[in-house]
């Protein structure tokens, strides 16, 4: 799989106004500019949103190292011994593969 996404790192900014937004948002920056924008109100704390901020800054590298795994399984240094694992790994190629827009 070719990254087809806005190369890494991300980063999750300090909350504040972003000009359209209230002073109420984060934003996730990626090669000078915007990926994602999280915004809190009423509904929805910022505490949530930071959660939610960080985790999509997160993405570019729990993306590398979840192909890193898969690769290693793939070259047989990983072997799915167990259910547990067998499920794991099953997961693990689900996730990479809503990454590219594909169905598992």
């Amino acid at each position: 799989m070719s990254a087809l996404h806005t190369p890494a790192p991300w980063e999750a900014s300090d909350p504040g106004d972003y000009s359209d937004f209230d002073g109420q948002s984060r934003v996730i920056l990626g090669d000078d500019m915007r990926i994602a924008v999280v915004h809190w109100n009423d509904t929805h704390n910022q505490a949530m949103c930071d959660a939610n901020a960080c985790l999509i800054a997160a993405a570019p590298a729990l993306l590398l190292a979840g192909l890193g795994v898969w690769n290693n399984v793939l070259n047989g240094d990983i072997e799915a011994t167990t259910e547990q694992a067998s499920i794991a790994l099953s997961q693990l190629r689900a996730a990479i593969a809503s990454t590219q827009g594909d169905a598992a």
